[in-house]
């Protein structure tokens, strides 16, 4: 499935502007959908949902519980190839740690940074314990983001959605950008929490 807005209608000279969270509200501009949504039923089916990937994208999705942010990031991986990873989450636990760790060990992971909300220390010791085991840069912090930035040469790619980085089976929504300003952005908001 294509992108579900024209992205003409894009306003690419606002998108320069992005610097500031009261820029990031006024610069994209999108048309009425160009088609229905379609709800993926698994990892195969996000083919489906999200489609082949492009620049200069804004895809929305809803995952009705059948897949979840890592298996999202494992898809993503195989247009952008290997890549820088950052996120930042409420709750992570250790399946989908594992599953990223076995992307660094393939090499489709180039460096990985995470920040965490402050209590996955006490929630999720064990998940939090392996995380720094395989992390580039880690910041406990107040955290309710859940964010996803997939970085390389070719490819900006920003993840903004509701899901954290569990399994999860309740509906949980969000939007790809394939947008170099906003990928900038995230990648900003997280090197900032980080270096704090």
């Amino acid at each position: 499935m294509k992108s579900l807005f024209n992205s003409q209608a894009l306003q690419r000279s606002s998108i320069e502007e992005l610097g500031s969270s009261s820029s990031v509200a006024k610069a994209i501009h999108l048309s009425k959908p160009t088609t229905t949504v379609q709800f993926g039923t698994s990892l195969q089916h996000l083919k489906q949902v999200i489609g082949q990937l492009a620049q200069n994208e804004v895809i929305p999705f809803a995952t009705h519980g059948k897949w979840s942010s890592h298996e999202l990031l494992r898809y993503l991986l195989q247009f952008t190839g290997p890549a820088s990873v950052s996120l930042t989450t409420w709750a992570i636990t250790e399946e989908p740690l594992r599953m990223i760790h076995k992307l660094i060990e393939e090499g489709q992971i180039t460096e990985f940074n995470c920040v965490f909300d402050y209590r996955t220390e006490k929630r999720k010791p064990e998940a939090l314990q392996f995380a720094q085991c395989i992390v580039s840069r880690v910041k406990l912090t107040h955290c309710h983001a859940k964010i996803l930035v997939v970085q390389n040469d070719h490819w900006q790619v920003t993840v903004v959605s509701s899901a954290n980085f569990t399994n999860n089976p309740r509906l949980e929504a969000g939007t790809i950008f394939t947008l170099p300003a906003v990928a900038d952005f995230y990648k900003n908001v997280i090197d900032n929490e980080i270096n704090k």
